[in-house]
């Protein structure tokens, strides 16, 4: 990553990208500290872990209490004790294992660290000791800290790298793109104890190193610009060798596979792994259509796409070994005969048990058109604005790409976005579309800055949508109410 930022950018510009991602962070955190202590909590029926009551009382532990509500409970608590109910299955482990790795690291679990600290405002009935709620506010601070101090800012240079890389080397319009990711609608989900950062900074870095390599490779020939030549297209091999997808795929599997031990819809950008199997053939219908291939090229031909078809299932495969892996270990945890210490859940007897899958549908409600109900609307309606944004403007840039602008690149990314947008109004909860879409797609930024570079009316809207929900999905969420 550090070639391609050499290639791409100058000192200044990462250093304006990173000073921006901080800025933005810090707003971040002091809002939610203001609130936190000025707005009281709201009595939501939403989970709350043994700690919660003793954070809220202690003074040290309310500069921090409003960055870990919600699904923030069960990711410090898994940090902290580990996977100690089918629940916290819903949770992937990467993120907790950063904070609790890092603390180690930082010795911030040491006994002189635990002893530097007050003592906490624990009451005689508290279920948790001092020792072990110090830990637990030393896990919460490692976690706010990675996400805002490195997972956020590594984040911000990915995403414009690749948008110089994929969509124009042109330095106003790229920070233009930051400053719409910094200030995004969800971005309190960064700050807070929550995957989003830390999964974003994985999966842009990930795309930008497929992106770049396969730039690499298709440069002579344009095929990201102007496609291939019809001249060479009955030859779909003669500039690339065999292991060109192999070489494509192989710098940013590992994050991939990080990236699906963070989120499950991590998988879905596998999605560019396929692409660039369709992409090396997109001609090959072209070239079968012309006569003068010999049986020898016939042969080669299948044998090649074989070839490439099983690299492409063995680079998905471990694209997606994160995910697969949680779900051995959640099998191995829950349904092995010597555990003693749980019950055995039901889908352990499944013909393919999937645990995450079944804690999801039991716990949260989620599957095909189930939260098509009358008193989800509010959550509809919160959701509406971002999934409005990216639909309208992938219609808008696809009527562009008619027109015969430039489309090759950016093509891959706005399928996604829709995919991604797709699966969040029809089968999952669709309270959270918004920040799954700011965290897993660079195309709402791109789209934000390319509709409103010309109108200033635009973009005054799209700005007003963005900070508002800036500000009061920060105010709203440290106080346990309700958000997106």
């Amino acid at each position: 990553m550090v070639h391609i930022a050499m290639d791409l950018t100058n000192l200044s510009e990462l250093r304006g990208c990173i000073g921006l991602a901080l800025k933005s962070r810090a707003l971040v955190c002091l809002l939610q500290l203001a609130s936190n202590f000025v707005v009281p909590d709201h009595h939501a029926d939403a989970y709350r872990n043994k700690y919660y009551q003793v954070m809220n009382e202690d003074s040290l532990g309310r500069l921090l209490s409003g960055l870990t509500r919600w699904d923030g409970q069960y990711f410090t608590e898994i940090a902290k004790d580990g996977y100690v109910s089918e629940q916290h299955l819903a949770f992937f482990p990467l993120y907790p294992i950063a904070m609790q790795t890092f603390g180690r690291l930082l010795m911030l679990e040491s006994t002189n660290t635990f002893e530097m600290l007050p003592r906490s405002n624990l009451s005689a009935t508290s279920e948790v000791n001092d020792r072990d709620y110090k830990q637990y506010l030393m896990t919460a601070s490692m976690g706010v800290i990675l996400n805002n101090v490195i997972f956020f800012p590594i984040a911000t240079v990915s995403l414009f790298l690749l948008t110089k890389l994929v969509v124009r080397k042109d330095r106003a319009y790229g920070l233009d793109v930051i400053w719409w990711f910094c200030f995004n609608p969800a971005s309190i989900f960064f700050s807070a104890c929550y995957t989003e950062s830390l999964f974003t900074s994985l999966t842009f870095t990930a795309m930008l190193l497929i992106e770049y390599q396969s730039q690499k490779y298709y440069k002579d020939s344009e095929v990201h610009r102007k496609g291939q030549s019809k001249a060479s297209a009955g030859e779909p091999f003669n500039r690339f060798s065999a292991n060109q997808l192999l070489a494509i795929y192989l710098p940013c599997l590992g994050l991939m596979a990080l990236s699906t031990a963070t989120r499950s819809n991590g998988l879905v950008t596998i999605w560019f792994l396929i692409y660039q199997f369709l992409l090396k053939y997109r001609y090959l219908p072209e070239a079968l259509n012309r006569a003068g291939w010999s049986i020898w090229t016939y042969l080669y031909t299948s044998l090649a796409i074989l070839h490439d078809a099983a690299v492409l299932v063995m680079a998905s495969t471990i694209a997606a070994s994160g995910y697969i892996t949680f779900q051995i270990y959640s099998f191995i945890k829950f349904c092995s005969a010597t555990t003693g210490n749980f019950s055995r859940p039901s889908w352990c007897d499944g013909l393919i048990p999937h645990p995450y899958g079944h804690v999801q549908a039991k716990y949260w409600n989620v599957g095909l058109f189930k939260y098509y109900q009358l008193k989800q609307l509010p959550n509809f309606l919160l959701a509406s604005p971002i999934i409005y944004l990216v639909l309208a403007g992938s219609l808008a840039k696809t009527k562009q790409a008619a027109l015969g602008a430039n489309w090759a690149k950016q093509f891959p990314y706005y399928i996604h976005s829709v995919v991604v947008t797709l699966l969040c109004t029809m089968a999952i909860n669709i309270q959270v579309t918004t920040r799954l879409l700011a965290s897993s797609s660079p195309v709402v930024y791109w789209i934000c800055a390319d509709t409103t570079k010309d109108s200033r009316c635009k973009r005054n809207l799209i700005q007003a949508y963005f900070l508002t929900y800036f500000c009061f999905g920060t105010i709203l969420f440290c106080n346990f109410y309700p958000w997106t």
